[in-house]
């Protein structure tokens, strides 16, 4: 008859059937998307001392079924290891026929009176296609397989109930990598790009506890919508569905539009450096300053307060620069901050403006006066006697400053300055790039 068909009969031959309160169950569990070797653990509660026991189980056709074994079971370890064990497997179930104390000497092992003993793991596949949210069935009905759910209890045979068990299917749990651009005004607005891993189109995206306004499902990686109003400072980006949430702290800062106190100095020539004071600056890459309605050039912010930044050229004596600063938080205007006074900087000789007094200078200043050559850029550096007008003087006093020893040039000379005199008052100086 063989090993399985005895035990079998062992099991079920009774003249007397007990019913009482014993179950098998399928413990429920969770698994993801395309996961291996997913286990469920079987477990039998009894209320007397159980000498052996059969069951059959059968699954949902949405999972692959891979096998089953007692290794790491209560069946496996040392307190009542089974001496019978016929693991039985087929293609639309498995089953399971156990003997505690089969071998002599015999003993009357069995396993004791209690609840939720380990008796099996069944392995399963989920499939790649399997759809989230979906409850996938293992049962252990009774007559699965034409074998039936008994326990052996002082030989008679005693049906327990049956619980069947799900495979719960799940994605994995979202995580949030960054968030781009990192800032808005606190009346919020802003376009933002959410990137991170395993998002859905149910996955709510919140910014310092706000949720995300208008929010826009790309892909798994990507959401996009725009940030929600919040009070200024830094807060951080959540991601949450119903598989799990993940927060990437300090992410995000939320700013209050800047103020200007006070642009230092107020007056001066054009293209020098000044430092603004206020408050609410964020930092250089989000700062711009305008004098009128040109940008500043260097914009440095040292702190909340304080910023430096070199202003452009003056277009002419005495105009006068409203200064606007301008964040993400907004923006400040402080009106008639910076007066135009002595002009653009400059260094008097330097007529091709490349920063350096050679024999280059006066080959510029013929071809500009008699060829074809370009016109100076500042005229005033062009003027080297300072007499207030471009011609052939100025080529000879260059050359008697480099070759002959004439002396210095009138100021600016040698480093960066204005026409505080007025020698070259008439003349114009767009710009002068060394000096910038």
């Amino acid at each position: 008859m063989g090993y399985r068909k005895l035990a079998a009969v062992f099991l079920l031959l009774s003249a007397c059937v007990l019913r009482a309160e014993n179950l098998i169950t399928v413990e429920s569990t969770s698994g993801l998307v395309g996961e291996q070797d997913v286990s469920v653990r079987i477990l039998i509660s009894n209320d007397d001392p159980v000498e052996g026991f059969s069951f059959a189980g059968s699954w949902d056709p949405g999972l692959a079924y891979d096998h089953i074994s007692i290794e790491g079971t209560d069946l496996d370890s040392a307190g009542y290891n089974a001496e019978y064990v016929d693991l039985i497997e087929e293609s639309e179930y498995f089953a399971a026929v156990v003997i505690i104390d089969f071998e002599a000497p015999y003993d009357a092992r069995t396993i004791p009176a209690g609840e939720d003993h380990y008796v099996l793991a069944a392995f399963f596949d989920i499939p790649d296609d399997a759809v989230p949210g979906t409850d996938l069935t293992i049962d252990v009905e009774d007559g699965t397989g034409g074998i039936s759910a008994v326990f052996t209890v002082d030989g008679q045979s005693v049906h327990p109930q049956t619980v069947d068990g799900v495979i719960s299917v799940r994605l994995p749990p979202p995580s949030v990598v960054s968030i781009s651009p990192v800032r808005a005004p606190t009346a919020g607005g802003t376009e933002v790009t959410i990137t991170g891993e395993n998002l859905t189109a149910d996955t709510e995206v919140l910014i310092g506890g706000e949720l995300l306004s208008e929010p826009v499902f790309v892909d798994s990686q990507t959401i996009t919508g725009k940030a929600p109003a919040h009070e200024a400072g830094t807060v951080g980006v959540t991601v949450r569905n119903q598989w799990g949430s993940a927060t990437l702290e300090d992410a995000f800062s939320y700013v209050s539009p800047p103020e200007i106190t006070a642009v230092t100095p107020s007056s001066g020539p054009g293209g020098v450096t000044v430092t603004i004071t206020g408050s609410n600056f964020t930092d250089s890459e989000d700062t711009e300053v305008f004098f009128g309605a040109s940008a500043a050039s260097e914009v440095q912010v040292g702190s909340p307060e304080e910023l430096t930044c070199r202003m452009p050229p003056c277009d002419e004596e005495g105009t006068v620069f409203d200064v606007t600063v301008r964040t993400t938080g907004g923006e400040a205007v402080l009106q008639n901050a910076y007066e135009c006074v002595g002009g653009t900087l400059f260094k008097r000789g330097d007529a091709n403006a490349d920063g350096e007094l050679d024999i280059s200078d006066a080959i510029f200043l013929l071809s500009y006066l008699f060829g074809s050559g370009r016109i100076p850029r500042c005229e005033k550096a062009g003027d080297a006697n300072g007499d207030g007008t471009i011609d052939l003087g100025d080529v000879v006093r260059i050359l008697g400053f480099l070759f002959r020893d004439t002396g210095d040039l009138p100021a600016p000379f040698g480093s960066c300055g204005t026409d505080d005199q007025g020698l070259s008052a008439d003349l114009s100086c767009e710009s002068y790039p060394p000096c910038e």
